[in-house]
């Protein structure tokens, strides 16, 4: 079967399993293409609102969709949320969803800090109708991805 891949502007995508509809990383302000569709899943990569954004997740969300993101977003998203660290993994309706690594080594607040520290964030791997789809969160090329 096939998985469709749709890009909605800046990180935001939409994945179409035949049976599944997944978003990944809804942000707050206009997106090229405005998402619609009910979501059986949502992936958040991270607590910034350009990639997690409470009202877009509300407007898509169903009782039983499952919403899947680091820790440190839980308590914004509010409900019920599968929190996920690097190297962790969940299922959902036959949809196998891995926590990577997503961290900055090159891009720096005036501070010196790294804008998404490791740990902050995570990437995905994204398993469905036996093809594995890889969003990379917000972050550098890291040694992990090698």
């Amino acid at each position: 079967m096939a998985v469709y891949v749709r890009w909605l502007g800046h990180a935001s995508f939409q994945i179409r399993t035949a049976d599944k509809v997944i978003y990944i990383d809804l942000k707050k302000y206009g997106n090229v293409v405005e998402a619609s569709e009910k979501a059986d899943v949502i992936l958040v990569t991270h607590n910034h609102g350009d990639h997690c954004s409470p009202p877009k997740i509300k407007k898509l969300r169903r009782k039983d969709t499952v919403v899947v993101a680091p820790k440190n977003c839980a308590s914004r998203i509010g409900g019920s949320v599968t929190t996920l660290k690097p190297g962790e993994d969940a299922v959902a309706g036959g949809v196998k969803i891995e926590a990577v690594e997503a961290y900055n080594v090159k891009r720096f607040k005036p501070s010196g800090k790294p804008w998404h520290p490791r740990g902050y964030g995570v990437g995905y791997l994204i398993k469905a109708e036996g093809k594995t789809i890889y969003h990379a969160g917000d972050t550098d090329f890291i040694p992990e991805m090698r």
